[in-house]
């Protein structure tokens, strides 16, 4: 993936240099990719992997079909867009993106995904009008099972929280108040009442609180499958992000002509920033990616770490190739000189009083050029050096038949 990325840098696929695109942290460097299309229309849910490899997102679409299109024009009849549902995954290595699951006709409320510890495993729910949904995801293999489907009023409807480890993810429901645990082997344990209703949180030494009192709480061990009462009050265990090399902010960008400022997406490591998507709207991040939104598009800015030294080749390739690129450009118009004045090459007075100008289209194209003034046509054009450009590592040399070859240093 990081001969792609250079491939694409050096391409100038995304516009800008090499620099707009990078994050110096030390003596590493966080490389952002050109944007990949997750889904399109609303992101009910999203989770990246522990290590940042997969990325699962459950997105509601419209849609209206053919059929409909063509009888509204015949008919005037007015067409219902469709929701779809959908459950995607992004793969950080591969770049790739693959719809796992769909369900058509029906409108998702929420959605919550959590990942097992160290795995690619997670537990997606989706919670329809009237039913909840819960799917095993496996992202490496593409695999997704149905844990469980529970229809009923919204108290009956189970809530999902993974505990501070990662080995058990907690579906608990509040009509009637009960909890079973799944594990990231797929074991899914038999549903037990709550002795405390509409209560149920982890600690983070693992046991699930099920009930307190002034001094005490009531809590199951979900491996034991035993409840018991502790003392004292419970350390409840809080949701944080995963702990990531640079930080990911929502900020505004003043632009000319526009009444609002633009929402911008920046990625900051040791008070350095880059931007990572104009106009949009961030939703998670990873050390491999940036999931954010613009509109109805939800795209993925892919990030790979490489050492700054690797980065500065890069760059150098970048700027060999621009320079290459402007003496080819140069090389042509001196060709359409000579061939207007008998096979002449100009001389370097005609060239320092712009007698060219009206065959470069561009004059800047001069700028660092070293011209040999060699006037005459060589015997062998191929290998007549016509001038040349100094470039990272060596020279741009240019021949009077219009070709360019980069001559490195000797040492």
């Amino acid at each position: 993936m990081i001969a792609a990325a250079i491939t694409v840098v050096l391409a100038g696929q995304f516009g800008g240099s090499a620099w707009d695109h990078a994050l110096v942290d030390g003596d590493k460097v966080h490389l952002f990719l050109p944007p990949v299309v997750v889904s399109e229309g609303r992101l009910h849910g999203y989770q990246w992997s522990e290590d940042g490899r997969y990325l699962l997102a459950v997105t509601e679409s419209f849609s209206v079909s053919p059929q409909e299109v063509k009888r509204y024009f015949e008919t005037g009849t007015q067409a219902t867009p469709k929701p779809t549902i959908t459950l995607d995954v992004f793969n950080s290595a591969t770049g790739s993106v693959k719809t796992l699951w769909r369900a058509e006709g029906r409108s998702a409320v929420t959605s919550s995904i959590f990942y097992f510890a160290k795995s690619d495993v997670a537990v997606a729910q989706i919670r329809f009008q009237g039913e909840s949904l819960l799917l095993r995801v496996t992202a490496g293999t593409s695999r997704v099972e149905t844990i469980e489907s529970i229809e009923g009023r919204p108290t009956q409807l189970p809530s999902i929280l993974p505990d501070p480890f990662g080995k058990f993810i907690a579906s608990q429901t509040f009509d009637p108040p009960t909890v079973r645990f799944i594990g990231q082997q797929g074991r899914v344990l038999p549903r037990r009442p709550l002795e405390i209703p509409n209560h149920g949180t982890w600690t983070k030494q693992g046991s699930y609180v099920i009930g307190r009192t002034a001094d005490s709480f009531y809590v199951i061990d979900p491996l034991a499958g035993e409840s018991r009462i502790e003392n004292g009050k419970p350390d409840y265990h809080f949701l944080k992000d995963p702990p990531k090399s640079f930080a990911v902010s929502q900020s505004n960008m003043p632009i000319p002509g526009r009444k609002k400022p633009v929402p911008i997406v920046l990625a900051t490591a040791h008070g350095k920033s880059v931007g990572v998507a104009f106009d949009a709207a961030r939703r998670a991040a990873s050390d491999k990616g940036v999931l954010f939104s613009t509109g109805a598009v939800n795209l993925v800015r892919p990030v790979i770490q490489i050492s700054k030294t690797a980065f500065e080749e890069i760059v150098a390739k970048e700027e060999r190739a621009e320079i290459m690129a402007k003496l080819s450009q140069l090389g042509k118009a001196l060709m359409m000189f000579a061939s207007d004045n008998d096979d002449a090459f100009p001389t370097q007075e005609q060239l320092d009083n712009r007698g060219i100008d009206g065959y470069l289209g561009d004059p800047s194209l001069l700028n660092g050029f070293v011209y040999h003034g060699r006037t005459a046509m060589g015997a062998s054009p191929a290998r007549t050096e016509a001038g040349f450009m100094l470039c990272p590592g060596g020279r741009a040399v240019l021949y009077q038949d219009g070709h360019v070859v980069f001559v490195p240093d000797r040492s």
